[in-house]
């Protein structure tokens, strides 16, 4: 959250949110404030997430049913969007690059993290290994307009030793 420069008041998104693990770490970080989208395309996992958000009295996070090609974003309102452990999963990736590019203000930060993936596959094998390597994310941002601005520190799971990157562009 610190790459991404989330703060009380900031209005971020968790694209790909799943049950929301990320969505309320970023809505304990924006405050009463901000404003959290956590966005997924299945329904299951966000009812989850409302409850969840509800228990805790997390009233700035709002969930967002999004499609394969378009997470329904508000146009020019967001100063972050994060990606956790989901791109490799997008068939419709530059659809939804363009949709996040809109989303964001001028100057806002859309941070990507994914399981490492060996080069020179399919993206069809990616989406089947559950990783991609982060040169295939890097161009496909930045053939949609988003500039690359660095790596941030990625992590290893101790559940499986699995390595991730942690990628950083902005708008």
């Amino acid at each position: 959250m610190d790459e991404l420069g989330v703060r009380a008041g900031s209005v971020v998104a968790d694209v790909g949110c799943g049950k929301g693990y990320f969505s309320i770490k970023l809505a304990e970080r924006v405050g009463s404030d901000g404003k959290v989208y956590a966005e997924d395309i299945q329904q299951d996992p966000l009812e989850d997430l409302r409850h969840e958000a509800a228990n805790k009295g997390l009233k700035q996070i709002e969930t967002i049913l999004g499609a394969p090609d378009d997470p329904h974003l508000p146009a020019a309102a967001l100063d972050a969007i994060l990606t956790v452990n989901s791109y490799h999963e997008w068939v419709q990736y530059d659809t939804m690059l363009a949709h996040l590019y809109a989303a964001l203000k001028p100057g806002g930060l859309l941070g990507m993290i994914d399981r490492v993936g060996e080069p020179g596959k399919t993206r069809e094998s990616y989406q089947r290994e559950h990783r991609m390597p982060e040169s295939i994310e890097r161009d496909d941002a930045t053939r949609q307009g988003f500039r690359f601005l660095h790596e941030a520190k990625g992590f290893t799971r101790t559940s499986d030793g699995d390595k991730f990157y942690f990628l950083i562009f902005t708008k």
